[in-house]
């Protein structure tokens, strides 16, 4: 009889904190860029806390739609990435509105440039990935 529990699983220790449920973690880029959304003539600066190929995290001084926004986000003027979000989470703190997007449509050639972007300007963080 104790020989098959043997064989059987043990339970791993639940993680204390928050759990990270996300399958493609975030770089910390903490980076300013410029974005801009369907039918807005101007860009409007931002802060971009966070990015992956599956979405980012944006702190604006105003309020976005919760529909799906189709927006262009410039990074320095050398790279820029059209894509289509939606909020997933939103946090007002004060006068700026912190968002966490997910994209629902995003162009692989978009997402290298994401990949290089990280990869050339933010290596700290990139490598810090794979420790």
């Amino acid at each position: 009889m104790g020989f098959f529990n043997f064989f059987r699983r043990r339970k791993q220790p639940a993680p204390s904190g928050k759990k990270e449920r996300r399958q493609v973690p975030r770089w910390h880029i903490d980076s300013q860029a410029l974005i801009k959304w369907e039918g807005q003539d101007s860009y409007v600066p931002c802060c971009i806390k966070d990015i992956n190929l599956k979405g980012f995290c944006v702190i604006l001084a105003r309020k976005l739609p919760a529909t799906p926004v189709d927006f262009t986000i410039s990074f320095h003027e050398r790279y820029i990435i059209k894509a289509q979000a939606v909020p997933v989470h939103h946090e007002q703190k004060n006068t700026e509105h912190c968002y966490k997007m997910k994209f629902t449509v995003i162009r692989g050639y978009d997402k290298d440039k994401i990949y290089q972007m990280v990869r050339r300007d933010f290596y700290e963080h990139f490598k810090n990935q794979f420790k």
